[in-house]
């Protein structure tokens, strides 16, 4: 019985860690696309503050 409940709760910490794992690796890739975008919103507001509008009829790529 007492080999029975330590197997139950060895099986029982390897889901938990298994699962705080996933979590960590969820948040990870959260906070990095987040981070992405918020970069990416910053480049482009400054190339909207430091770039001089483009001349009337002409169409500026970046």
């Amino acid at each position: 019985m007492i080999t029975k409940l330590r197997l139950e709760s060895k099986e029982l910490d390897s889901k938990v860690e298994s699962f705080v794992w996933d979590c960590k690796v969820i948040v990870f890739a959260v906070l990095a696309l987040t981070l992405e975008f918020v970069l990416e919103c910053k480049t482009w507001l400054l190339r909207g503050i430091l770039l001089p509008p483009p001349p009337q009829g002409i169409m500026l790529v970046i």
